[in-house]
């Protein structure tokens, strides 16, 4: 599993950082775990898997 730590970053950058991990895995199956703190972020990041047909699940911590 890949982790992209985007806590306290402002979108556009946890979907910048995570299509990056996306792109360097280069077709391989991976899972990928985004870490990010705002509800915008996750909105963002939910259109993103969906936009490429991957599976998506989030988690509210704490």
């Amino acid at each position: 599993m890949i982790t992209v730590n985007a806590m306290g970053d402002a979108c556009p950058i946890p979907v910048v950082k995570t299509k990056k991990a996306i792109d360097a895995l280069g077709g391989k199956a991976e899972e990928i775990e985004t870490l990010v703190d705002n509800e915008t972020a996750v909105q963002n990041l939910t259109k993103l898997a969906g936009s490429n047909n991957f599976p998506v699940q989030s988690e509210k911590l704490g």
